[in-house]
């Protein structure tokens, strides 16, 4: 499945599924925001969205907060809630990465705040879970320290042991200061 992106001059809402034996791509129902640099998941019944750019009505950059899900089957989408928020400070990420764990989504690392001309303001510092049975969110405590330095990365690369009890983080972009610091 290919979801949204840019195609050089606009974003997008499209999906697109590759057909390995027909070595075709057909059209699917687009997903209800354009986005681009979201992380996505499967659990073998529906795709997961969460996070990545937008654009709003004035043009400006934002990090969607919008959680869709995608019904293989059916063809349809829908917004099934939004990632969190602590206080007015929403935990939306772009450029994270994330793995499905007995029923529960991780999402780690990626840019959680952007400003002018999308500079990036602050990383995502905690680990973020979302339990596709109850739609509900939890999330491990702020990074702190040396763990900030570890795991504040943007566009980390992670994948889950073969027994499913561990979750590996690895290269990704450490910004600025934090760079300094490992």
């Amino acid at each position: 499945m290919h979801l949204g992106g840019i195609d050089g001059n606009s974003l997008l809402a499209s999906v697109e599924m590759y057909d390995l034996g027909a070595d075709i791509w057909t059209q699917k129902q687009e997903m209800n925001y354009a986005r681009f640099y979201h992380t996505s998941v499967y659990d073998g019944s529906y795709i997961y969205v969460f996070g990545g750019f937008s654009i709003d009505d004035n043009n400006n950059l934002y990090i969607n907060k919008f959680v869709e899900r995608y019904d293989i089957v059916a063809d349809v989408w829908e917004i099934i809630g939004e990632m969190p928020a602590f206080g007015e400070d929403s935990y939306a990420t772009a450029l994270s990465s994330s793995q499905i764990v007995n029923g529960k989504i991780y999402i780690i690392g990626g840019i959680r705040r952007i400003g002018n001309a999308g500079r990036i303001e602050e990383i995502n510092d905690r680990i973020l879970v979302f339990d596709i049975f109850t739609l509900d969110w939890s999330y491990s405590d702020e990074f702190v320290d040396f763990e900030r330095s570890l795991y504040s990365r943007i566009s980390p690369f992670t994948y889950v042991n073969t027994n499913a009890d561990r979750i590996h983080v690895t290269c990704g972009s450490i910004p600025g200061e934090l760079n300094q610091q490992t």
